[in-house]
């Protein structure tokens, strides 16, 4: 086969590909979700698929391209008055946070409008491609998944920045402080690094605070063959299996003790 001959089955091929939906008509190139007598878009399919979860089609009497068409149609006709329903009056508050809606300026959105904070947050999110689509596509349900999505980032963000502090003195407990990966801290102690320790309950402290209660918690060390005929060192320390609670109690112990 020539060069155009590969080109044109090509492009050939790539025709055949899409197809055109039975239900709402557009082309599409996805597989698609097959019914009885063919094969319909997912976005047609996403409209009614709650429906035959719910039981109100039937997979063996509905499940064909008529019925589906004219519930997908219906759908469609009722999302169209609610949002018609939810812009003839602007609301007071906001539907987002409950805030006062200004008087000369609101952002709309699909289904109604939001306050000119919710915009800015809206705005102001970082992960853009959460927020490719225009405002105006977006409806109230959709921006506050979008929001409580970016809330949880946020919020796991900000124990990360906690737990790279040491609780006791405030000092890096980063992994950038080891010099070694998370996974490695056992070697950083061998090697002598000024390393953190791992708490039971995963909060970590910097070496130094460690080392102010190794009298009551030593590092147990050992040697095991490592299989080549020599040995290798196994060192344990008994503070990865103390709580935060318990760390400080022995602290404050030993620091009443050095009082006396």
């Amino acid at each position: 086969m020539g060069f155009f001959d590969s080109l044109f089955g090509k492009k050939q091929e790539e025709v055949v590909s899409k197809k055109i939906c039975p239900v709402c008509g557009m082309e599409f190139s996805d597989k698609g979700m097959e019914v009885s007598d063919g094969t319909i878009c997912l976005s047609c399919w996403e409209i009614v698929m709650d429906d035959f979860e719910s039981g109100i089609l039937d997979e063996q009497d509905d499940f064909f391209i008529a019925p589906i068409k004219a519930a997908v149609k219906t759908k469609k006709a009722e999302r169209e008055k609610t949002i018609n329903r939810a812009k003839a009056q602007k609301p007071e508050s906001c539907s987002l946070c409950g805030g006062k809606m200004p008087k000369i300026m609101t952002m709309e959105v699909k289904d109604g409008y939001i306050c000119d904070v919710c915009f800015e947050k809206f705005s102001g999110l970082e992960d853009r491609k959460e927020t490719d689509k225009a405002l105006e596509d977006m409806t109230i349900k959709e921006l506050a998944a979008l929001f409580s999505l970016a809330e949880k980032k946020q919020e796991a963000k900000a124990l990360r920045m906690e737990q790279d502090r040491c609780l006791i003195c405030g000092g890096d407990v980063s992994e950038k402080s080891t010099g070694s990966l998370w996974g490695d801290i056992k070697k950083s102690v061998k090697e002598g690094f000024p390393v953190f320790v791992v708490l039971k309950d995963n909060w970590k402290i910097c070496g130094e605070c460690a080392d102010k209660v190794r009298a009551v918690y030593p590092i147990a060390h050992s040697r095991k063959p490592d299989g080549d005929g020599g040995y290798e060192d196994v060192f344990v320390d008994p503070l990865n299996d103390v709580t935060l609670e318990a760390f400080k109690k022995s602290l404050a112990d030993v620091e009443v003790k050095s009082l006396e």
